[in-house]
């Protein structure tokens, strides 16, 4: 438990003390502010780590049971139990956000607009946040010659719950990500 009491993640190390976590733990949340500090511009962390209250992740009686809920609920979709926090850059630094008199927007909003009704790349019926500012941001870059990098910082818990045209009414297609130009408009089919 953190110091409002609410359950948070904590990484149960070699020497971890289970009576004493704080101390001898590393909050989830300190490791990523630890991994924001860093001057690459490139970070991954993967938590190989389980959640199961088993072994040395055993768990107290009464965060068993306040855990208990949670466990063995029937399972819902994921999307209706995804989260999402999402902050949206048209332009890195010392870049400019580039107007076109052709397209009468600013470029990025051009194509974010477009994406609202071509942007629906795994073909469920719905464009997403997440579609969109890939269609708005490889558009954006394309258009104005590589000057202008969109950008996103993404919390997405579950899959994309932002929805902002259409309503998924099927089972989207798998995709596979790139961010290699010469592989945009590819479909690998299974």
């Amino acid at each position: 438990r953190g110091p409002s009491g609410r359950l948070s993640p904590w990484l149960v190390l070699s020497d971890t003390r289970l009576t004493q976590i704080p101390s001898t733990g590393l909050s989830q949340a300190r490791l990523l502010e630890w991994l924001d500090g860093l001057p690459s511009r490139k970070r991954v962390a993967i938590f190989a780590t389980c959640h199961a209250g088993q072994g040395k992740s055993v768990l107290s009686s009464d965060i068993r049971a306040q855990l208990a809920s949670t466990k063995g609920a029937p399972i819902v979709p994921l999307r209706e139990v995804s989260e999402a926090t999402v902050v949206i850059g048209v332009c890195a630094m010392a870049e400019t956000a580039l107007e076109s008199d052709t397209l009468g927007h600013d470029v990025y909003t051009w194509y974010l607009l477009d994406a609202l009704k071509r942007g629906d790349t795994n073909d469920d019926g719905a464009v997403t946040l997440t579609e969109a500012h890939e269609f708005a941001r490889q558009g954006a870059y394309s258009f104005t010659g590589g000057s202008q990098r969109a950008w996103a910082h993404a919390e997405v818990l579950g899959e994309d719950p932002i929805v902002l045209a259409g309503a998924r009414s099927r089972s989207g297609a798998a995709q596979v990500g790139s961010y290699r130009d010469a592989l945009d408009g590819y479909r690998i089919n299974v």
